[in-house]
């Protein structure tokens, strides 16, 4: 079984050393060494994937797991991950797999990550847990089997992707989910290892390739919950002509930043939920199972998906009549995808 195999999207440079393309870090390798993902490495002057089918993470979740509010909602999903990431996020709550070395198993085929989804009864094969952008390879070759069989596919990412990455994986991607740290640039940098710029770049691309695109907002009480970020997203998202589902994800002090700052409560949520009152019935709470959650039609306010404990519990009004993809009581296309 494969454990490594040659990248793409890299380019050989003197010295014996390459740059990698698959991000904006565009990192120098030099021979023996790996970029800021730790998993790619200059082999010989040749850029390799280590990890190809090396997995610390396979599991069965819900839609609203990923999260993916507005993409087959209330369907299974195999959640699946890896190692290592493109940013050094401070509050990483998936650090163990993200940012340490932690346990991989033996190393499996794309076939054989179709053949449990499938034997599961699940929707689709989501990677997330950590960063999948630098698993490309594996990613890309576990859609396509994917497709093959049937399956959906998605990928949960910080949107520090390079285009030319996402021109390929596109069309064997439905869904992702992009998470915003909020809009401001030095806070990307000096923060968490990235570039907002990118970020921004890729969610246009996303959109206008025609994949499902929904957005996280990390809520950090005293930096991403201000009134002044809210306009500045709801900005970014009207020159982008779409208005995707916000998920807001409480900030819990994790990792390097486990002692420090307020956790966010369902209060700081709240608060800043109320910036989007206008933004119509898309702006949801990571981890919410009440009412306020559910899923509503756009004109006349029919609850379409309702939320219960838990998240055990997701269920779609009947369509007795109608197309599930519209309303039952107004005849308004749902604002999901079935």
């Amino acid at each position: 079984m494969l454990s490594r195999v040659e990248g793409r999207f890299y380019e050989q440079a003197g010295w014996e050393s390459v740059s990698c393309r698959l991000c904006p870090h565009h990192c120098s390798i030099a021979p023996s060494r790996s970029g800021a993902c730790g998993v790619r490495t200059n082999r010989g002057g040749n850029l390799y994937l280590d990890l190809y089918g090396r997995l610390s993470h396979r599991e069965p979740v819900y839609s609203d797991d990923l999260p993916l509010y507005h993409f087959k909602p209330g369907e299974s999903w195999l959640q699946v991950g890896s190692r290592g990431c493109t940013m050094r996020c401070p509050f990483c709550n998936t650090w163990k797999h993200s940012q340490v070395a932690g346990s991989l198993a033996p190393p499996v085929s794309p076939e054989q990550i179709v053949e449990q989804a499938v034997a599961g009864r699940l929707s689709g094969i989501s990677f997330g847990v950590n960063e999948p952008v630098h698993l490309h390879e594996f990613v890309y070759d576990t859609f396509v089997a994917a497709k093959q069989a049937g399956l959906h596919t998605h990928m949960a990412t910080s949107g520090l992707w390079s285009e030319a990455p996402i021109r390929e994986m596109a069309p064997v991607l439905d869904a992702v989910t992009v998470g915003l740290k909020g809009l401001n640039e030095s806070f990307y940098q000096a923060e968490l290892g990235g570039e907002l710029p990118t970020v921004l770049e890729a969610i246009t691309l996303l959109h206008a390739l025609d994949v499902h695109l929904e957005l996280t907002w990390l809520v950090i009480p005293g930096c991403t919950d201000k009134q002044g970020e809210a306009v500045a997203l709801m900005d970014f998202l009207s020159r982008l002509g779409t208005a995707p589902p916000i998920i807001l994800v409480p900030y819990e002090p994790s990792f390097t930043w486990s002692n420090e700052g307020n956790a966010a409560t369902l209060e700081h949520l709240k608060a800043f939920r109320a910036h989007f009152k206008d933004y119509g019935n898309s702006v949801y709470e990571a981890h919410e199972d009440s009412a306020e959650n559910n899923t509503r039609c756009m004109k006349c306010g029919r609850t379409l998906v309702r939320r219960g404990m838990a998240r055990l519990v997701i269920t779609s009004v009947p369509h007795t009549g109608r197309p599930k993809s519209e309303c039952p009581t107004c005849g308004t296309p749902v604002p999901y995808r079935i």
